[in-house]
């Protein structure tokens, strides 16, 4: 008969290990625990704006920026507007 492990949970700690240390003898990727996540770049000022504040982003359609603009919507609570203008699409936050 095998060994007995007497604490709860003491099992799938012991097969994490040998699990990791199979995967790191392997040359495959290694797991880590508890690396932090660098913040996100935000490419658009969203959250920064104030009511009337706008900008303006060059190369897009207001159709294309549609689903870009209801996601920062869904995020900040704010409202925005965007027209069409001569090589881009404003963007106005407007409440």
């Amino acid at each position: 008969m095998g060994a007995s492990i007497s604490q709860p949970g003491a099992a799938s700690v012991v097969r994490d290990v040998l699990e990791q240390a199979i995967w790191k003898g392997s040359g495959m990727i290694e797991i880590e625990k508890n690396v932090p996540m660098p913040m996100r770049r935000q490419r658009y000022p969203w959250r920064q704006m104030k009511v009337g504040d706008s900008f303006v982003v060059p190369g897009k359609t207001s159709g294309a920026f549609s689903g870009a603009k209801r996601a920062a919507a869904k995020a900040t609570g704010f409202k925005f507007a965007t027209r069409n203008v001569e090589g881009g699409v404003r963007v106005w936050r407007v409440a």
